[in-house]
């Protein structure tokens, strides 16, 4: 949640990796920053590793945001427990976009289906 505000500040910023981290915590406050910073004109990121970062179904309406950035071209969301009902804001959030991206969801519980339809 902290850290969010200030990278605003780093010009050049492309890659960002915050794997490993709670982003749940915090009543969303963190993330709920994060998916706002993706569609800010001053971000220029185009990686964002999220793997490994407890997030789950509460993060629907985040993870749709932060997907439909068209500004990212890498996306890794694996390892998390996203399941179907994020799965879905996932695909809502690329059905927005108007170019491509790379989306790993490895690990995610998301069904097959629904895996093929993010695919298609």
């Amino acid at each position: 949640m902290d850290l969010v505000p200030s990278l605003k500040h780093i010009p050049g910023l492309s890659y960002l990796a915050l794997n490993w981290n709670d982003l749940e915590n915090n009543s969303q406050q963190g993330l709920t920053l994060l998916s706002s910073f993706v569609h800010d004109d001053s971000c220029e990121l185009v990686y964002l590793d999220l793997r490994n970062s407890n997030i789950g179904s509460e993060s629907s309406r985040n993870l749709e945001l932060i997907v439909s950035s068209n500004r990212l071209k890498h996306i890794d969301l694996s390892w998390n427990n996203i399941g179907d009902i994020a799965g879905q804001a996932v695909l809502r959030g690329l059905m927005q976009r108007t170019s491509s991206c790379q989306l790993e969801l490895k690990g995610c519980g998301i069904s097959e289906g629904l895996v093929t339809q993010i695919r298609q």
